[in-house]
């Protein structure tokens, strides 16, 4: 009894601290929170039928789900909780797969090393035992660069798999790496290798380092298929921004995936293969319910965009970009019946950059399975100063950007919206939790939906 009592006065203890502890951070800042709208251009009622959604946290204890609603009488609604438990809101990140070819590495052990229990460094067992044998007992580091090619015939080319994955104390990342160089061969040439070794004084190996000068550049953007593997747009360059001699195509591949034990899944790489050819691939995404797949490719700057049927991996469009977006920085946000470009031009102010224009295209998916140009304006007389948008959204008339004013310290919103007459409204909403010490929810973006 006494025991059962003891345990209940400490669960009442508890609970107290809980409750006074959320009073105290409630008193810090409003439970309610509200907007001022400083309009820049334009009339407020360019934005009407528009509405964001805002995630704000301090210290992860207080969490603020706003939606605010804009027009001629703008209002907004503000849904309060409070964690005891230090939690933030995420949204789910999906897996990706990440092709990469081994340039640098080292390992160490005040212990000692056992080289042949590290698979990775296996490639360059020959030119690890040469240099080891050169290595006096004792010798901290003992350093030789050494031409590639006399030990290897093609790089090191590995497979990532990435996923995001929950346990009892948050989330974290699950990496899985296989060796896919037995279809991404690239071809070693004159590069060099530095290696580096270091003894103990009784001859023990007790650190390992290479980096590999002038490696090439692999360019890897994945999707999940629809049948469970994957999609992968490859490009390779070398250091001067050229090709690779004897590698493989550039262009969109087919990654299946096979079981390999115990619900194990890995790559097929004796089954990959190319579905479609597009030199220097940039990034792609599903739209149309992923009934279509939008590559973008170009030299530095994505000059066209393609549009392959899924189902036929065959071109149905191509989109090449005005001379005035092929120029400067450029943002591509693809949703499922339209995609947006945004290309910033900058000009140089004593020691600053300032924008001199931000273009601004709306592409939309029409009843023939074809996009076309509906918005192409230029919204740099926001007088927001605004490089980056977190959300876009369309609503078959009129686009509206937003984006926070900083993620970390204010949670105000700026806005703007167009359509095809050009630029209609700009407005910064002042979120009254600014310099509160409060922030975006693990950095969330904003969420624009429609009414």
């Amino acid at each position: 009894m006494k025991k059962t009592l003891s345990l209940l006065l400490t669960l009442v203890f508890i609970s107290i601290l809980i409750l006074t502890g959320g009073a105290m951070w409630v008193n810090h800042t409003e439970t309610e929170i509200s907007y001022t709208e400083e309009v820049k251009f334009g009339d407020s009622s360019a934005a009407q039928n528009f509405s964001i959604r805002s995630l704000t946290t301090a210290d992860g204890h207080l969490h603020w789900d706003t939606v605010l609603t804009l027009g001629e009488n703008p209002t907004w609604n503000t849904d309060f909780s409070f964690t005891s438990r230090n939690t933030r809101y995420r949204n789910p990140i999906e897996p990706y797969l990440n092709l990469y070819l081994q340039s640098n590495m080292g390992v160490s052990s005040s212990g000692g090393l056992e080289i042949k229990q590290y698979t990775e460094l296996d490639f360059l067992a020959k030119a690890i035992e040469e240099v080891a044998s050169h290595t006096q007992a004792g010798e901290l580091e003992h350093t030789e660069i050494l031409p590639l090619a006399q030990y290897l015939d093609y790089f090191s080319v590995g497979l990532d798999s990435v996923s995001w994955s929950p346990n009892e104390n948050g989330e974290w990342w699950y990496t899985e790496w296989q060796e896919a160089d037995q279809f991404f061969q690239i071809p070693v040439g004159e590069q060099q290798i530095k290696i580096s070794i270091g003894k103990g004084v009784n001859g023990e190996i007790y650190n390992v380092s290479y980096q590999i000068y002038d490696a090439p550049f692999l360019n890897c953007i994945t999707l999940p298929s629809q049948d469970g593997g994957w999609y992968m747009l490859y490009s390779g360059e070398d250091e001067e921004g050229n090709p690779l001699m004897g590698a493989p195509k550039h262009g969109l591949y087919d990654l299946p995936i096979i079981d390999v034990e115990d619900g194990v899944q890995r790559i097929d790489t004796e089954h990959i293969k190319l579905l479609y050819q597009v030199e220097k691939g940039r990034t792609m995404f599903f739209t149309d319910s992923g009934r279509k797949l939008l590559l973008q490719s170009g030299s530095g700057f994505g000059d066209q965009i393609t549009v392959l049927d899924v189902a036929t991996m065959q071109p149905i469009q191509t989109i090449s970009l005005d001379e005035k977006y092929q120029q400067g920085n450029e943002d591509l946000y693809v949703k499922n019946d339209y995609f947006v470009r945004i290309c910033d031009q900058t000009r140089t102010e004593g020691e600053k950059e300032a924008l001199s224009a931000q273009f601004v295209q709306v592409w939309e998916l029409g009843t023939d399975g074809q996009f076309y140009k509906t918005i192409d304006c230029d919204v740099n007389e926001t007088g927001l100063e605004t490089y980056y948008w977190q959300d876009v959204i369309y609503n078959g008339e009129k686009l509206m950007l937003c984006r926070y004013e900083d993620i970390y310290t204010d949670p105000s919103i700026q806005v703007a919206v167009c359509d095809p007459e050009g630029l209609q409204y700009a407005a910064w909403w002042r979120n009254s939790q600014r310099d509160q010490n409060v922030n975006v929810e693990n950095n969330e973006p904003l969420l624009a939906v429609r009414n």
